[in-house]
């Protein structure tokens, strides 16, 4: 077992989060340092102060080093936001002699095959995966190492996002001081915390609710499918009661955390409660069911959205594991519900990741799932980078890092 330590650092919208951790002698998760810090440098996955980001995440990697007791030369960040988007490539290889046992070459020539694809103008890579190997035709096979064969193909998955945000965030995090800074999905990340191989299989999708994005992932047939940001959040819930119900952004918040709910059914018709508009010198009471109602709206918004680039993806047939939420938007009360019913009935639950040692309770929220998957995912390639056309080993630690699961065997 590697005694390799990494460095996760997360940067959104409401705050920057960095998880030092290795891996104990079971293969789990053990924290070694945590720490969070209020961050108000990003819009929409987007950095608008670089410097103010580069001090958030500063903060906050000082702050987990600290506990941590010493200090990591590089790290890794989420990339968040709607430029985020995958497609698909396919490498195809003739077997000579026809059907000669296939070898590892062959599998890194397919790959390297698939990877001759131009990125959209103005984007920039940051994963590819093989997703599926084909033999003569036969899909669904897992590892063709030693079968006999015509032909390989191979469907490799890229994500990718913006060049200027992608070039941005590492910046703003080689500010603090790192080197080989690496950008990585945060929704995939929040998949490799969230999911076991048997959800992986089953197929599911990750949705990661936060400040002003979303973001999601399917995953199908055992791994990656697709990814893609959507351009609204928790944030844009609290700018509708701002609006509708005339208060203040603080007065907005309050009633979306301690008064609000997303689904209007299950609300007294007669309860009513006490806000506090704008200027206004006292109180005036409202119905809870009209917070309510707004509330929905826009997480029905949020869940067709989601739908939408699901039936995009060509996976929800492929569903079975249903939907999981994640980021610090998925707390409301009765969100699982409306989104559901938004997404043509695919079952919406919440679910935490599991990790050893200090902050272990804290880290189960839903905000620090993509942060804790970001540090499993790292653990997991941490003998030799993630770069699957370098070599087979490295190609087989890929895909183990995007079907480990927190706490399991």
């Amino acid at each position: 077992m590697t005694n390799h330590t990494v460095c996760a650092v997360d940067l959104g919208s409401t705050k920057a989060s960095c998880l030092i951790a290795k891996l104990d002698h079971d293969g789990k998760v053990e924290v070694k340092g945590f720490a969070a810090v209020p961050c108000g440098a990003l819009r929409r996955g987007l950095i608008i102060d670089e410097e103010g980001a580069a001090k958030a995440a500063a903060k906050a990697i000082e702050g987990a080093e600290e506990e941590a007791g010493g200090i990591s030369p590089s790290a890794s960040v989420t990339l968040t936001g709607p430029h985020i988007m995958s497609m698909d490539s396919r490498g195809i290889v003739t077997i000579t002699p026809t059907m000669r046992r296939v070898a590892e070459a062959d599998i890194l020539e397919a790959i390297n095959h698939s990877r001759k694809v131009m990125m959209p103008a103005g984007t920039e890579e940051i994963l590819h995966l093989p997703r599926e190997f084909r033999i003569d035709g036969q899909r669904g096979i897992a590892d063709p190492i030693g079968m006999p064969a015509a032909r390989l193909e191979v469907v490799t998955v890229f994500a990718a996002g913006d060049t200027g945000a992608v070039q941005l965030l590492e910046s703003a995090v080689a500010k603090t001081g790192k080197s080989g800074v690496k950008v990585l999905p945060s929704a995939v990340m929040a998949g490799v915390g969230l999911l076991s191989q048997e959800m992986m299989d089953l197929g599911a999708v990750v949705i990661d609710i936060g400040g002003d994005v979303t973001d999601i992932a399917v995953f199908a047939d055992g791994g990656l499918a697709y990814t893609a940001g959507l351009p609204v959040g928790s944030a844009h819930i609290t700018s509708d009661i701002r609006q509708l119900l005339k208060v203040t952004i603080s007065e907005a918040e309050r009633i979306k955390i301690d008064l609000g709910t997303a689904d209007a059914s299950v609300v007294d018709p007669e309860a009513v409660v006490d806000i506090l508009q704008d200027g206004a010198d006292k109180v005036r009471p409202i119905k809870k069911t009209v917070i309510a109602e707004i509330i929905e709206a826009r997480v029905r918004e949020i869940g067709q959205l989601a739908h939408a680039h699901i039936q995009q993806s060509g996976f929800e047939g492929k569903l079975t594991g249903g939907a999981v939420l994640a980021g610090g938007g998925s707390l409301l009360e009765g969100l699982p519900e409306t989104m559901s019913a938004a997404m043509q009935q695919i079952k919406v639950r919440r679910d935490g990741v599991s990790v050893r040692g200090p902050h272990a309770r804290r880290l189960k929220a839903p905000q620090y799932t993509a942060v804790v998957g970001l540090a499993r995912h790292l653990l997991d390639s941490a003998e030799k980078e993630y770069q699957p056309v370098s070599s087979f080993s490295a190609l087989k630690r890929g895909f183990g890092a995007l079907k480990s699961r927190f706490g399991g065997s």
